[in-house]
């Protein structure tokens, strides 16, 4: 007959055929769902936000001066040790999707570059369009929040080719980084 082994770890002991298993201490959990959740809701007091029911972070125009002339993805701006840079988000969302569970760390990181384009999270016409716009709420949230440290920051601009988004917060003459997402 075959032998039934335990399948969780809980002490268990086979006596009849010499086996004796105990379980190793369950080391506490960090880094847990929640506590990334608090992180992210601690960067949301004190910003402005648009009327209405989702009310959207806005981003304040900026006073640019000089535009470096060199841009660097974030996965390679944290490593980097030239920060005359603008650091962008167009790469894919698992290369910076760490700023969603540590935003403070992150931001100590962008604060040493000249100016950051806000985040890129994905807006593909495949998705549900709930998780659009939360991307795109998320995409203000944390540009504002970097702003509201002094981190000079250049709104991204994203439109799904299937919406027809209402951008009233746009500041006009403002330096902004866009983006088209359209059918191929």
């Amino acid at each position: 007959m075959a032998e039934i082994l335990p399948l969780f770890n809980s002490d268990t002991s086979c006596e009849d055929e010499g086996l004796h298993h105990v379980s190793k201490p369950k080391k506490p959990r960090t880094n847990r769902t929640a506590d990334f959740h608090l992180k992210k809701m601690d960067i949301l007091t004190g910003l402005t936000y648009t009327e209405g029911n989702c009310g959207v972070p806005i981003i304040m125009a900026s006073e640019i001066e000089a535009i470096p002339t060199s841009m660097i993805a974030f996965s390679k701006a944290v490593s980097s040790k030239n920060f005359n840079q603008i650091v962008h988000f167009y790469e894919a969302d698992r290369s910076f999707a760490r700023i969603m569970h540590n935003p403070q760390k992150y931001a100590e990181i962008l604060a040493r570059f000249e100016y950051v384009i806000s985040p890129d999270f994905s807006q593909h016409l495949d998705m549900p369009p709930f998780l659009c716009m939360q991307n795109s709420w998320w995409n203000n949230a944390f540009g504002a929040y970097w702003q509201s440290l002094g981190i000079n920051v250049i709104p991204k601009v994203s439109c799904p080719a299937r919406t027809a988004m209402n951008m009233p917060s746009l500041v006009y003459q403002n330096v902004v980084s866009s983006q088209s997402i359209a059918p191929p």
